[in-house]
């Protein structure tokens, strides 16, 4: 995981902790919606 995702959004963060990685194909497409899937999905890889 990024950790950007830590320190930019403490919201995700404990989204992270509760549902685990199974949340990581909800959160970027959720982010994407602000700063863009496809830069996020690149960064991510």
């Amino acid at each position: 995981m990024c950790a950007w995702v830590y320190e930019a959004a403490p919201r995700l963060r404990a989204h992270l902790i509760r549902h685990g990685r199974r949340v990581e194909s909800g959160v970027w497409p959720a982010a994407g919606k602000e700063e863009g899937t496809e830069s996020d999905g690149a960064v991510r890889r």
